[in-house]
C-alpha cells in the first residue's frame, strides 16, 4: 500500500478521501490548519484505521509548512483551498490564498523525491467557457481573465491553479499529474459543521436561494463518488490529465420537481414556463470511460439528492 499526503484533510471532500484511503489500507499524511484544534480534526481521528495509519500535520495555504507532511509520501492529493463563491474582497480572500497554497505544495513536492503522483482537486468552474458549448469535455477551459472581470473569483482561482499545475507538471515528466473537475459536491458530511456546497443545497431546498426556476440546467455529484475518483486517480498509474467528475445535468424545472418528491416541504418554486427551454448541458464522458474513472460515479442525480437532503434533515439543517 502507498503513503499519500492529503492537504486540507479536515475539509468536506478531503475527509471522505482520507476515509477511503484508510479503508483501502494506505498510510495518510493529512494537513490541517492547526493540529491542536480538535473541534476541526476529531472526526478524522475516529475513522477506521486512523489510529495506526493517519498522521496530521499543521500547514497553512498562505504561510506554508507542507514539507513535513509531503516528505516520504509517494503521492499528494491537493484539496486545500478557500471554498466560498462570494467574498467582500475575492482577490485577497479566495484567489491569493488558493494560489499561494498551490505554490507551497508544489515546492514541497519538489523537495520530496519519493513523490510520483500529484492529484489536484479542481472544479467544473474551470471548464466553463463562454459561450457555453453544447457538449462539455476536458478540452474546454474557463477564461480566468473573464472570471476575474466578472468577479467570479472561485472560478478564476480554480482555472488559474489548474493552468499553473499543468505547466509545473509538464516540466516534471517523472511525476504523474491528474486534475479532477467535479460539479457541485453534495452528500453525507463527516465533518461537524455545514460546508459551503451543502449550504448551497440547503438554501435551494428551503427556497432561500431562488423561488423561480431559471431557464438553465445544473448538476450534482455525490461526495463519496467524488472522493472515490480522487483515490482511483492516485492508485491508477495509467491515469493522467483532466477528468470531469460529473455524469449528467438536469433542467432546474426537473431538479425542483425531484426535490419536491423527495422533500415535500420544499417551497412551491415557480417553474420556468417561457419559450426556448434550455437543453441541459451534456458532458462528454469518453475520457472517464477510457480511464475507467467513470466507475466511481455510481449514483444518479435523484439518488444523490435523496442522500444529500436526508443528511441535511438528519443534521438539523432543514425544518422537519
Amino acid at each position: 500500500m502507498g503513503k499519500v499526503c492529503v492537504t486540507g484533510a479536515s475539509g468536506y471532500i478531503a475527509s471522505h478521501i482520507v476515509q477511503q484511503l484508510l479503508t483501502r489500507g494506505h498510510v495518510v499524511h493529512g494537513t490541517v490548519r492547526d493540529v491542536a484544534n480538535s473541534a476541526k480534526t476529531a472526526h478524522l481521528s475516529t475513522l477506521e484505521g486512523a489510529e495506526k495509519r493517519l498522521r496530521l500535520f499543521s500547514a497553512d495555504l498562505v504561510t506554508g509548512g507542507f514539507e513535513a507532511a509531503v516528505l516520504g509520501c509517494d503521492g499528494v492529493i491537493h484539496t486545500a483551498t478557500p471554498v466560498m463563491l462570494t467574498a467582500e474582497d475575492g482577490e485577497t480572500e479566495i484567489f491569493e490564498p488558493a494560489m499561494a497554497g498551490l505554490e507551497h505544495v508544489l515546492a514541497a513536492i519538489d523537495r520530496a523525491p519519493e513523490v510520483k503522483s500529484f492529484v489536484l482537486l479542481s472544479s467544473t468552474a474551470a471548464v466553463a467557457p463562454e459561450p457555453r458549448p453544447a457538449v462539455v469535455s476536458e478540452e474546454h477551459w474557463s477564461d480566468p481573465q473573464d472570471k476575474r472581470e466578472q468577479g467570479k473569483w472561485y472560478g478564476c482561482a480554480k482555472t488559474t491553479k489548474e493552468l499553473k499545475a499543468r505547466e509545473w507538471a509538464a516540466a516534471r515528466p517523472l511525476i504523474r499529474y491528474v486534475a479532477i473537475n467535479p460539479t457541485l459536491v453534495v452528500g453525507p458530511m463527516l465533518q461537524p459543521g455545514l460546508n459551503e456546497s451543502m449550504r448551497i443545497l440547503a438554501d435551494i431546498v428551503t427556497g432561500a436561494r431562488m423561488m423561480t426556476a431559471p431557464n438553465d440546467s445544473f448538476s450534482f455529484v455525490d461526495v463519496r463518488d467524488c472522493a472515490a475518483m480522487h483515490v482511483a486517480a492516485y492508485e491508477r498509474d495509467d491515469v493522467t490529465g483532466r477528468h470531469l467528475c460529473v455524469a449528467e445535468s438536469l433542467h432546474w424545472n426537473d431538479i425542483f420537481a425531484t426535490l419536491k418528491e423527495i422533500y415535500p416541504a420544499v417551497p412551491d418554486v415557480q417553474p420556468y414556463r417561457g419559450g426556448g427551454l434550455v437543453a441541459p448541458i451534456k458532458f462528454d464522458t469518453t475520457k472517464q470511460q477510457k480511464s475507467l474513472l467513470d466507475m466511481a460515479l455510481r449514483r444518479s442525480t435523484r439518488d444523490i439528492l435523496v442522500d444529500a437532503v436526508a443528511e441535511l434533515q438528519n443534521r438539523g439543517f432543514l425544518a422537519t
